[in-house]
């Protein structure tokens, strides 16, 4: 059940820039409050099951804490499966979260954070899977403060981060990929490749 979850969501985010209403027809206020609220019902879940674990502590001991956070994953894992569950981001919210992005970041933001994803991202590396880990050596690539203020916000125990041109909900504290959107941070979804073509030779001269 956990497996089929983790695959319906992937596909509910592949096809969710290209399937669905128009940007025109979404009420961009009503799908982030929906957004919002299954992230609230995720996150009471996740402090239901993370409540009886003992509290991290400051300790060098590493192999503890990555015990702690896989006894989550397994607990929310698990959890998961048991229920049904839409996805966080469904595809009029994959619009809503397109259309921040477009506004909020121009190409050349957008051309130099996937050449960032593609410097720092190591050869071979699997890409990333709903309701796993993060693949190990996956690069902490920042998003653009100003992005960050105009997404919806998450709880605490939840950050956005940028993977494989895609955009993730990850859980931290059990290093769980919660949510993905494929393509948000690629730029051919925001401009053609000629004009990419364009900002990237100036991206590389100003680097010279």
């Amino acid at each position: 059940m956990a497996r089929r979850l983790a695959m319906a969501s992937i596909v509910m985010g592949a096809v969710a820039l290209m399937a669905g209403p128009s940007a025109a027809q979404i009420d961009a206020p009503a799908e982030t409050a929906a957004f919002q609220g299954r992230v609230n019902q995720y996150v009471q879940m996740h402090r239901r099951l993370e409540g009886p674990l003992p509290p991290l502590k400051v300790t060098t001991d590493m192999d503890e804490v990555h015990c702690l956070m896989a006894d989550l994953r397994r607990r929310i894992r698990e959890e998961r499966g048991r229920q049904a569950q839409d996805p966080l981001v469904t595809p009029s919210m994959a619009l809503v979260l397109r259309q921040v992005i477009g506004t909020t970041l121009t190409v050349d933001d957008l051309v130099d954070l996937a050449a960032d994803l593609d410097e720092h991202t190591p050869e071979g590396m699997p890409a990333p899977c709903v309701n796993e880990p993060l693949p190990e050596d996956a690069p902490f690539v920042m998003i653009a403060p100003q992005l960050l203020r105009a997404l919806p916000p998450l709880p605490h125990e939840l950050r956005y981060m940028a993977l494989s041109k895609a955009l993730l909900i990850w859980d931290h504290h059990a290093n769980l990929v919660v949510e993905m959107v494929p393509g948000l941070f690629d730029p051919l979804t925001y401009s053609k490749k000629k004009t990419l073509e364009a900002h990237e030779t100036g991206r590389l001269q100003r680097r010279e």
